[in-house]
């Protein structure tokens, strides 16, 4: 991006150049200030009306940094290039010049990582709406499926041939639909994943490995081929896989929530699943309702309507007997006149005052059936989602679920719709009662989540404990086997009632205990517990009745030997993950010492480069020795818990070895890139090793503990980096183009000297212009290369040699002269790597994270920072100005991110290390209006569920062939953000480049 207010780096402007860069600033500055006065305004107003949530911590970090930018950087900016414009002296004002420059790179930093922040978080919203209406979409195709395979069950299926065909085959144009639409979006998020990367946390990037664990593609892919092949119940059983994937996908995308949000979300969708419930009651309090029966007569009597009923019916022939070719043009023609007819219909309604579709008795029962399983699938979604925070509430949940199923298999069987009812109503209504026992736990798990911290659990310890448990309920239920055994044998009846049928219940409730603590830790565990518990149940009854049940027990304790084997497995497995960890954790603290020490050490051989020495250098390769030394030790101990930072280990020990090679050959210039090669690959293996350590402490259940580094001191390093560059800048500027000449200067003396050489007019001098040339020439090279104090050395071996021979003195001269200005401008050039080395030393403890851990896009572009402050140095004390001042650019560029990331983490954002890449992918990606698209024609529309159907009888809203449900149920996640914002630091991002002064 072409900012115009941002000052060009290689000169300083005229005073009139600077005084219109103060006043575009100032102009800027209350441009930014207005924006940030609006954006708090309308958080102060969120507030006020106690409006929560992700969307609106975003939109007040979003303020906090324009706030930020405009009230303090802003201000600091026209401050610095007032004193360029007006300072006291020329290198004063250069440098207050270029520390205006880099404080109007950290803003527009800053600014351009608040609007890519502000692009991805409301693509990614778009992305888990759509992954919710997916999934939505997914369920009720899988409940199709469902509800075909039940009704081909019943007696009336012989009569229903038809309708289950074309039912088949609108499900396969869904399911279609679903596998492109997904694949869409999956698309989107491989396009948005590296645009977070570098962020506090990808998202995307953990969406896209979930998917691929749980073969979300393949899911999709196997439902079509089964549903293609009528294969109704394998393709029930992917469609319901791919159901419960794209669900919890959302539940990925959505930001992460503390445990008091979740809580309150989960409240928000019980109160939905009573809602829901309620209506089933409702509705099934209705089935036999003849009124209803005797108005849907009157609508079917309508002529319009049946001449409609008789073009379908005629279709519907057409269709029995069509060739395959014909049978989707027949079938779309069915479709369309069936459109036709519900909107007829819906006339005809209207007019007589009829509220709603109205459908057969044995089509109103089927399609209950449909809506009880959709609650009993959101319900035990919710459980699950609930297990881990509440296990109380998930336990009433559970216990919801068998009355629901209860009532499906009711409202499948065929009988009168009185029957139908007085079977349906009990269990529906026990149903009710368990979810209005869940969200009073709930509400009372809130209200202790509001005053009471989440403190992490020791997952092994609790893992221990169960395992425990559980082996205490096997030893306690084999006594029970065995001494009811003997009791049956003796004919002991009454001990059989009393004590052990007591015992049996005692220890059953325990195992129901034991099965709802290891649902969250250990849910396949949970479930052979829970398995055991019904056994014994099972046994408990059997006793009471005074007769034993010896296959019942030991069900039971087959059960618990599965649990128990589940448990020691899970056990072992979080030990070795803690020998992993322990020993990680050792691996790092040594790591991070041979860090420091090969940071200390670079810096020491930069130094060397200025005036090189056989002694210290030598000294400075034993000491690269013992560091190459050690870290191959490392990678050795690295190999089995990290294989990965094994690998970078073993990078870093050769870039030592070959940076202990050209010190022992005095080449300290050659040594410190490889050194720099060594630390890059040092603190990428220290990142690999975060990352495992912190993947095996949620593998345990730990709190990472790991130590934040502090912002604000951060930041305050940073900018007094910044400063210290700003200074060897300053330096660095008027010697920029000296090395060049010189090379030029020492080039041209080359030449003459080779031509000399071959004068045979004059032997002597040719004598000793050819001993002199090989030295002139190579320190063309050395200038050529930026290593003026080896060009110094070959000059001397050059002018040792002319001497004051007649016939070359003048070149001796020109010798002399070249290096007294190259001894100049290197010592000149030299003094610049002092604060270098200072603004080196100022970051490498952040760089290295022996400070604590930072926002990965800051640690990044730290690490930047120290590699190019490191070659600014080191072509500094070489002599090199030109490449000094382009690798101290570098480091200013990377120091200026570096800040622009921390403020807007300071702020509560989530920044990547991108400059804009990805900005808005994934937006509207996957929207194409597909089948059943639309939300408004699709649910509350005139064709849609809530809207007429054609009175047939049928399973499923496919089976009666009414206008298919496409609507989805929309996250309620509070609004979406207002698109104003985004254009408040757009506008910023147009000023900068629309205010007057040269373009960079």
């Amino acid at each position: 991006m072409s900012c115009a207010l941002l000052l060009a780096p290689s000169w300083v402007l005229g005073e009139t150049d600077l005084l219109n860069q103060e006043q575009g600033q100032q102009r800027i500055e209350k441009s930014t200030a207005t924006s940030a006065a609006l954006l708090a305004e309308l958080v102060d107003e969120f507030e006020r009306n106690d409006l929560k949530g992700t969307d609106v911590e975003i939109l007040a970090g979003i303020q906090k940094v324009i706030g930020a930018v405009s009230g303090e950087l802003m201000p600091e900016i026209v401050g610095q290039l007032n004193a360029a414009r007006t300072g006291p002296d020329v290198p004063g004002r250069r440098v207050e010049a270029l520390n205006a420059y880099a404080g109007q790179k950290s803003a527009s930093y800053q600014m351009r990582q608040v609007l890519l922040e502000y692009q991805r978080q409301i693509a990614l919203y778009q992305l888990a709406e759509r992954m919710q209406e997916l999934g939505d979409r997914q369920s009720a195709n899988l409940h199709e499926a469902v509800a075909l395979i039940m009704a081909s069950r019943k007696p009336s299926a012989v009569r229903r041939g038809n309708d289950f065909a074309i039912s088949q085959r609108l499900q396969e144009t869904e399911q279609e639909a679903l596998q492109k639409e997904v694949s869409l979006v999956i698309s989107a998020l491989a396009a948005m994943e590296d645009s977070f990367a570098g962020s506090l946390e990808n998202r995307p990037a953990e969406a896209l490995a979930f998917a691929a664990e749980y073969k979300l593609s393949s899911s999709l892919q196997s439902a079509l081929l089964d549903l293609k092949s009528n294969r109704m119940m394998s393709a029930a059983g992917y469609e319901q896989s791919a159901r419960d994937t794209l669900w919890r996908l959302v539940t990925i995308l959505q930001p992460d929530r503390d445990p008091l949000d979740r809580l309150l979300r989960g409240l928000l969708q019980l109160d939905r699943l009573i809602a829901g419930e309620k209506e089933i009651i409702r509705k099934t309090d209705d089935l036999d309702d003849e009124e209803r029966e005797e108005a849907e007569e009157l609508v079917l009597k309508n002529e319009r309507v049946q001449i409609l009923e008789q073009q379908v019916a005629s279709l519907e022939r057409r269709l029995e007997t069509a060739r395959p070719e014909q049978q989707v043009s027949i079938t779309n023609q069915l479709e369309n006149t069936l459109r036709r007819l519900a909107k007829e219909i819906e006339k005809v309604r209207e007019g007589l005052g009829i509220d709603g579709p109205e459908l057969s008795d044995e089509r109103r029962a089927e399609q209950l059936q449909r809506a009880q399983a959709e609650l009993v699938d959101r319900t035990d979604f919710l459980r699950q989602e609930l297990s881990e925070l509440a296990s109380g509430v998930a336990e009433a949940l559970s216990r919801s679920v068998p009355p629901m199923q209860e009532v499906r298999a009711i409202l499948a069987e065929s009988g009168s719709p009185g029957s139908l009812k007085e079977k349906a109503l009990p269990p529906e209504r026990k149903a009710l009662a368990l979810l209005e026992e869940a969200r009073e736990k709930l509400i009372k798990e809130i209200e202790k989540a509001e005053f009471v911290e989440d403190v992490p659990l020791d997952k092994l310890e609790h893992l221990k404990k169960l395992l425990a448990e559980v082996q205490e309920l096997k030893a306690v239920e084999e006594a029970i086997k065995l001494e009811s055994a003997r009791a049956e044998q003796e004919g002991d009846s009454e001990q059989l009632e009393q004590e052990l049928a007591t015992e049996q219940q005692d220890l059953q409730r325990q195992a129901s205990k034991v099965a709802n603590d290891a649902l969250s830790p250990a849910p396949e565990a949970a479930r052979a517990i829970g398995e055991a518990a019904d056994q014994m149940e099972a046994s408990q009854q059997s006793l009471a009745r005074g007769e034993n049940d010896p296959l019942a027990q030991q069900a039971a304790l087959d059960a618990l030997e599965q649990a128990e084997a589940q448990l020691q497995e899970q056990v072992e497995g979080l030990e070795q993950a803690k020998r992993d960890l322990e020993a990680l954790q050792k691996i790092r603290e040594t790591l991070d010492k041979i860090v420091t020490s090969q940071q200390e050490l670079q810096k020491e051989t930069i130094d060397e480069i200025a005036e090189p020495a056989q002694e210290t250098s030598e000294k400075l390769a034993e000491r690269q020795d013992q560091l190459e030394k050690q870290t191959e030790e490392l990678e050795m101990e690295t190999q089995s818990p990290a294989p990965e930072a094994a690998e970078d280990l073993g990078r870093a020990s050769e870039a030592m070895e070959a940076a202990e090679s050209n010190l022992q050959q005095t080449d300290p210039l050659g040594a410190q890139p490889e050194q720099g090669e060594s630390l890059k690959a040092l603190q990428e293996a220290r990142e690999k090793i975060d990352e495992k350590i912190a993947e095996l402490q949620e593998q345990l259940g730990e709190d990472s503990g790991s130590e934040q580094a502090s912002l604000e001191e951060a930041l305050v390093a940073i900018e007094a980096a910044q400063g210290q560059v700003s200074e060897a800048q300053a330096q660095l500027e008027p010697r920029a183009g000296a090395l060049e000449e010189l090379q030029s200067r020492q080039e041209a003396l080359a030449d003459t000297l080779d031509q000399a050489a071959q004068d045979s007019g004059n032997p002597v001098a040719a004598e000793v212009a050819a001993g002199a040339q090989p030295s002139a020439t190579g320190a063309a090279e050395r200038l050529g290369k930026g290593d003026v104090a080896g060009a110094i050395g070959e000059m001397q071996k050059a002018q040792d040699a002319l001497g004051g021979e007649e016939g070359t003195s003048s070149l001796a001269q020109e010798q002399g002269a070249i290096q007294e200005l190259a001894e100049q401008l290197g010592a000149a050039t030299q003094t610049s790597a002092s604060p270098l080395q200072s603004a080196n030393s100022e970051i490498s403890p952040l760089a290295a994270g022996s400070e604590g851990s930072l926002p990965a896009g800051a640690q990044s572009a730290l690490q930047n920072a120290q590699q190019s402050l490191a070659n600014a140095a080191a072509q500094a004390n070489a002599g090199n100005a030109s490449n000094s001042k382009l690798e101290a650019e570098k480091a200013q560029d990377a120091l200026s991110q570096a800040a622009a990331v921390l403020s807007l983490a300071e702020a509560g954002l989530s920044p990547g290390d991108g400059e804009g890449q990805g900005q808005g992918e994934g937006q509207g990606q996957g929207q194409e209006k597909g089948r059943g698209e639309g939300n408004e024609g699709n649910w509350t529309g005139k064709g849609g569920a809530d809207g007429p159907r054609r009175r047939r009888t049928g399973g499923s809203k496919h089976i009666g062939l009414p206008e298919r449900e496409r609507g989805t149920l929309r996250q309620s996640q509070g609004e979406r953000y207002s698109p104003e914002h985004g254009r408040m630091i757009e506008q910023y991002l147009k000023n900068l480049a629309d205010s007057p002064g040269d373009k960079e």
